[in-house]
């Protein structure tokens, strides 16, 4: 909440997380504590290039620094996260390169990927006992926003598996359509946004740990859109695929 006119600034903030340095620095995961100094200069640097978070309240932006922190995720040019003033509020948004890091660390994902189809590609969806996606690349297609009529992810298990999703230009319009966020990081990222917004979707179905769940659930709050995964021991599942059905229908 705002408290009164106060509005953040890089002294303000950066006194804030130096004097609970040592609240930040227990919200860091182990094998980040020690470099809790680079976080905080990391997290300055992201709030000097977003001018109008300056207009925000200086304690919306520190909670957010202290999730991050939370999560062991750093804000950056990794894109694993961003912090986005929202009216005097400060929100973290979570990236899909976030959202991965995070899949990666419970233990049972090897590797996630995903993807836009533009127009012209060939993709292909095969539902049965053994689904499989085919998507073959064109690239002198732009590589625009406009120009996607699909996106998907797949994340490959470490047992060999791969339980993959997929959502349609209409499906993730929808989905763009509910978001608080459908103004900022949608009108300059959509196709980073429509990435993430697969993943989440995909993510209901695997063994996801604590973090991503918490991840998703910030994430959620912040933009305005409930679909959270439960977090779910990472134990083997029945589930071999999981996708949506795909039709070219814009």
């Amino acid at each position: 909440m705002t408290t009164g006119t106060q509005v953040a600034t890089i002294d303000t903030v950066r006194d804030s997380l130096i004097g609970d340095g040592s609240k930040l620095r227990a919200s860091l995961p182990e094998h980040m504590k020690e470099s809790a100094g680079d976080f905080i200069r990391l997290a300055l640097v992201e709030f000097r290039r977003t001018p109008a978070l300056q207009g925000c309240a200086p304690e919306s932006v520190v909670a957010s620094v202290l999730d991050c922190a939370r999560l062991g995720l750093k804000p950056g040019p990794l894109g694993h996260v961003y912090f986005v003033p929202y009216g005097k509020e400060c929100q973290l948004i979570i990236g899909y390169r976030g959202l991965i890091a995070l899949a990666l660390r419970s233990g049972d994902i090897a590797a996630v990927e995903a993807h836009p189809v533009f127009a012209s590609e060939v993709f292909a969806v095969e539902l049965g006992s053994e689904p499989k996606i085919t998507h073959t690349p064109d690239y002198t297609v732009p590589r625009a926003p406009q120009n996607v009529v699909a996106v998907y992810a797949i994340a490959h298990r470490k047992d060999g598996r791969s339980i993959f999703d997929v959502m349609t230009r209409a499906e993730i319009e929808a989905i763009r359509n509910r978001s608080k966020a459908r103004g900022g990081p949608w009108s300059t990222d959509w196709i980073e946004m429509a990435r993430k917004t697969v993943v989440k979707r995909a993510a209901k179905y695997w063994d996801v740990g604590a973090e991503l769940a918490e991840a998703i659930a910030i994430d959620n709050a912040a933009t305005g859109y409930e679909d959270a995964p439960k977090a779910v021991p990472a134990a083997p599942v029945a589930i071999e695929a999981s996708i949506s059905r795909w039709s070219e229908d814009e």
